[in-house]
């Protein structure tokens, strides 16, 4: 009812009091006070709705809380049935701003393409991080989701990512991010997400003469371990000299170091239960793989792997006592 106040108690003991007015141009604006039990104002939400001469609907909402942070929504929806939707959410603490625009819109063969775009800015408006998700549904229920990611430099200048992830219909995904540290070391990788949530490892590259594999990826949401490095996936890099795998991995594919012929330390773990051929093939002829093991036999065992692979005879193997 417009212009007469509807209250309403929260489950919290918090009330809700909801007034709504018309304006003189025929928009309508409705105003949510929320107070706590001793009357204190919690906060503030206003929302205006309005049509335009074409004929789209525009609601433009404004929430005030009482900390000092607020949330700004304009959405838009288009007779065409295209929704777009701008939220920008200041803290009232650090002055972080993050705005999303979404928009949806289905072709005349049934396929609906919803875009959500995100960005975070700091108080000074430098960009911090944008993101992008478009997903495309078939008229059949598949769709084909595609994530990107731009993570620039923090305070402390540590690290920028840019990553890209397709999730296809089939429940498997493809991440693709490139990672540039504070020291100027760049990492290009991409991996390979089953429908089980095993990874592999698809490409490696880094300037660092160091690497370590990690221990999962994330992608659409989700963490997954790193279970495989595929086949050729780290071949060629001749300024590697030590590469460390975690303890997730269970394979490593045929030619996947290969002519990495200044690696010279390899760590690994007893978890790897098959190596391919020619795994290690043309790395450095001092080479010492490190290999944590529970015991003697798993040590053994994988010292075995690794020979049958194929590898120099002049490479030394270590344990290291697991914890």
């Amino acid at each position: 009812p417009v212009n007469t106040p509807v209250i309403e108690k929260n489950e919290d003991g918090s009330t809700t009091t909801t007034t709504v007015q018309e304006n003189e141009d025929g928009s309508f604006t409705a105003t949510k006070e929320t107070t706590d039990q001793k009357g204190n104002v919690l906060g503030i939400t206003t929302e205006t709705t309005s049509v335009n001469d074409a004929g789209t609907v525009i609601v433009e909402s404004l929430k005030k809380d009482a900390d000092g942070s607020t949330t700004e929504i304009k959405a838009k929806t288009y007779e065409s049935g295209t929704t777009s939707v701008k939220t920008v959410e200041t803290d009232g603490t650090t002055g972080i701003v993050n705005t999303t625009k979404e928009t949806t819109k289905t072709d005349s063969e049934g396929i609906t393409t919803t875009t959500l775009t995100s960005k975070e800015k700091d108080a000074d408006g430098k960009l911090l991080s944008s993101l992008s998700v478009t997903t495309f549904a078939e008229a059949d229920g598949t769709s084909t989701t595609l994530f990107t990611l731009k993570s620039y430099d923090t305070e402390d200048g540590t690290q920028r990512i840019d990553e890209t992830i397709f999730t296809g219909s089939n429940g498997t995904s493809t991440v693709i991010a490139t990672i540039t540290s504070a020291d100027g070391i760049k990492v290009n990788e991409t991996f390979n997400v089953d429908k089980k949530g095993s990874v592999k490892i698809t490409s490696f590259d880094s300037s660092s003469t160091e690497v370590v594999i990690p221990d999962t990826v994330d992608a659409g949401g989700k963490s997954y371990p790193v279970t495989k490095i595929s086949s050729g996936a780290m071949k060629g890099n001749t300024a590697l000299t030590k590469v460390s795998l975690n303890e997730n991995i269970k394979a490593i594919g045929r030619g996947a170091f290969s002519g990495d012929k200044n690696l010279e330390t390899i760590e690994l773990t007893d978890s790897v239960i098959r190596i391919h051929k020619k795994a290690f093939k043309g790395i450095s002829k001092n080479a010492v793989f490190y290999i944590t093991a529970a015991s003697e036999k798993e040590f053994e065992r994988v010292v075995n792997l690794i020979k049958d692979s194929g590898i120099k005879s002049t490479v030394k193997f270590v344990m290291v006592a697991a914890d």
